[in-house]
């Protein structure tokens, strides 16, 4: 599915691609933020929303530019992430952009560190995209669990019980003695915040558990979540290739969480 300035299915998974990795260019995040700014309708956009998106696409750009001739943020090259100093970008930064297509606002090449980019929306008081959570789920599911550093054993295996209890592993994986580890609920938690835009506006804000999981097992964008299983519980691939399933219970805890980290907006 696309709207009309591109907004696949497709683009969004090479978009995640790029956020695992640790980057995205600064013409990708101008356009979700043009994007979230029209609601990130899944259709093609109205006149006025088309205004509404060329408008805040090219106010970001000169946001941007802004920054970048005061250093508050530093614009790096894709490969190395080295940094581009602001005088070799002096031509495009005294661009007027007034009248420009998007294609012509911004060199692609140029991208930011998400965490960077994260930072500088956070600091300017801009609504950060939801896209840009991404990398931080990452981070904090690779953190190590509380339990393991400095624990009561008793407490250890309360958090163990509580870990095993979330996710089961599948009928073919079962026999293993080793519990699957709690980071392995980042993809299926990735796919939930992915995901958001589209199961709000179908469903609004306040929908259901059951809704999100027939969202996500009919619409998911990540490649995470698999079709099928019951009503009750969402099976997802880790980066193993390994399934997994997790209970209604354990995704509304989820979402609950997600909502209150400020990962899921409207």
């Amino acid at each position: 599915m696309s709207d009309n300035h591109g907004h696949t299915d497709e683009q969004l998974r090479e978009d995640i691609k790029q956020l695992l990795e640790g980057h995205m260019s600064l013409a990708t995040l101008a356009r979700h933020m043009a994007y979230d700014s029209v609601n990130r309708p899944k259709r093609a956009l109205t006149v006025q929303e088309d205004c509404i998106y060329y408008s805040t696409f090219r106010q970001f750009i000169r946001q941007a530019k802004s920054a970048i001739r005061s250093g508050v943020i530093t614009v790096r090259e894709p490969y190395m992430m080295m940094p581009v100093e602001a005088r070799h970008l002096r031509a495009w930064l005294d661009t007027d952009e007034t009248l420009r297509q998007i294609e012509d606002m911004v060199d692609t090449r140029l991208v930011f560190a998400v965490d960077e980019a994260r930072a500088w929306l956070a600091s300017i008081g801009a609504r950060v995209p939801g896209v840009l959570a991404v990398s931080a789920l990452r981070r904090q599911s690779s953190q190590p669990s509380p339990s393991g550093s400095g624990a009561s054993p008793s407490a250890q295996k309360a958090g163990q019980q509580n870990s095993d209890a979330e996710v089961r592993n599948t009928p073919a994986a079962a026999g293993h003695d080793r519990p699957a580890r709690p980071e392995r609920l980042a993809r299926w938690r990735e796919a939930i915040v992915m995901n958001w835009h589209g199961i709000v506006a179908r469903h609004g804000a306040s929908v259901s558990t059951h809704a999100i999981m027939r969202y996500l097992k009919a619409h998911d964008v990540t490649g995470y979540i698999l079709p099928g299983g019951t009503p009750d519980e969402l099976w997802w691939k880790t980066e193993s290739g390994a399934q997994r399933a997790a209970s209604r219970k354990t995704l509304a805890n989820a979402v609950s969480q997600l909502r209150a980290q400020g990962f899921l907006t409207q």
